[in-house]
């Protein structure tokens, strides 16, 4: 899960050097837990799960976070972290924001994925369709070449019929046999 958007005043050389990796492996660690719900640190010194970044959070001012995981279709996706420059404890209200952008974040990945599939099915039931299509138009050519070659045997056999006869007839009188002998 990449960042979507950046914001808070952040430098860009120092977002993409630091902030944006910090968020990968912050986005690891928690996902690498398996978190199924939010977490705040008021102090990311104090959290053991975040130590390998305090270096990356004291070189950005980073004090203290709020992550809220993501379920992306039923599967943990990601995360989303809000990074505070200073202690900071949430309030109930904020926590309930930062939950519910992160719900809105997984439902819109959600049905972005979705909307994809649908294209991709679309346009596999196109293909199959003209490709069914095809093999009817070669059945029907086949068809009409069959009825074509039947009509013009029965066609010949009818009108070569008396001809036919006729030979019988000289032959049966030839050999005065009912049957021809092949």
């Amino acid at each position: 899960m990449s960042i979507i958007a950046l914001a808070g005043g952040v430098a860009l050389y120092f977002a993409r050097r630091y902030l944006w990796s910090l968020h990968d492996e912050t986005t690891r660690a928690l996902s690498g837990k398996r978190i199924t719900e939010s977490m705040v640190a008021e102090d990311v010194t104090d959290m053991p799960i975040l130590e390998s970044r305090r270096e990356a959070y004291a070189k950005l001012g980073v004090q203290a976070l709020v992550a809220v995981p993501l379920e992306i279709r039923g599967r943990p996706a990601g995360s989303i972290v809000y990074y505070y420059r200073e202690r900071h404890r949430p309030l109930p209200i904020e926590f309930k924001i930062a939950e519910a952008l992160g719900h809105l974040a997984s439902a819109a990945i959600s049905s972005a994925e979705l909307h994809l599939e649908q294209q991709q099915l679309a346009g596999e039931n196109a293909r199959l369709l003209e490709q069914a299509q095809e093999s009817n138009r070669s059945k029907d050519d086949f068809l009409a070449a069959l009825s074509h070659e039947r009509v013009f045997v029965y066609a010949a056999l009818v009108a070569g019929g008396g001809a036919w006869m006729s030979v019988m007839s000289t032959y049966n009188t030839a050999t005065q046999t009912s049957v021809p002998p092949w």
